[in-house]
């Protein structure tokens, strides 16, 4: 995500600030982003695990969390953290 300045701030200063301001839609779609970007499997099913309990607690979606904890399974079928979730 980039500041006023056109520059890249860190993931986690992004996520950090997403979270303080309570804008839940916007970071689900920050780790749907990072999780295309992130080299590892297990990572990326973590952050979409993360965006599933996010909509799953603060959204009150089942649908919506249920279909990101099953992509989060996508990229890590034997992660606990998505099948938890479901």
């Amino acid at each position: 995500m980039a500041n006023e300045a056109g520059e890249q701030r860190p993931f986690g200063e992004v996520e950090a600030s997403l979270e303080r301001s309570g804008r839940v839609e916007d970071l689900i779609s920050l780790y749907e982003s990072r999780c295309r970007e992130v080299p590892e499997p297990e990572e990326a099913a973590a952050l979409m695990a993360r965006a599933g309990e996010l909509a799953r607690d603060r959204l009150k979606n089942p649908a919506r969390a249920e279909e990101l904890f099953r992509r989060a399974l996508a990229y890590a079928p034997m992660s606990r953290e998505p099948l938890k979730g479901l």
